[in-house]
């Protein structure tokens, strides 16, 4: 393994409540960036074509890809193309809404997981009960839940 493996090898917790908490951590931050999004694609929906405040009106479409290319052709001149994926302000809304959905109902599986995982271990996983996890090739890890 290289370093950068066995570094991450070892940073890496078998604690599934740890592991939980750092998940929705993560899908909290997700959440929070969607739904700033969010509320811009709303603005922009309610706003298509009124200026935005520089002297330019908000477009209808959203553009979301764009890649240029070059060709040459037979007799070697070059040509560049431009090509876009865009969608309407209302699609994008919609997209984005649905993304958010997704993320919330991550979060509440991952916190609905985690305190039942936290419900089960209780006061028994405090007082010494060890939880030993048999991760294949002779290693094991013991924890005491926490």
């Amino acid at each position: 393994m290289t370093e950068e493996e066995i570094a991450y090898a070892n940073a890496v917790t078998l604690n599934p409540c740890e592991t939980l908490r750092e998940q929705l951590k993560t899908l909290r931050v997700k959440e929070a960036r969607i739904a700033k999004r969010l509320k811009k694609a709303k603005d922009d929906m309610e706003n298509v074509g009124r200026d935005d405040g520089t002297g330019r009106k908000i477009p209808a479409m959203v553009v979301l890809t764009g890649t240029q290319g070059k060709q040459a052709d037979a007799e070697g001149c070059e040509s560049t193309s431009l090509s876009t994926a865009s969608e309407t302000q209302e699609m994008h809304y919609l997209r984005l809404d649905a993304a958010h959905s997704m993320v919330l109902e991550q979060i509440r599986r991952v916190s609905d997981s985690l305190a039942r995982m936290e419900g089960e271990g209780g006061e028994e996983s405090r007082n010494g009960v060890a939880i030993v996890l048999d991760l294949g090739g002779g290693r094991k890890h013991e924890g005491d839940g926490n």
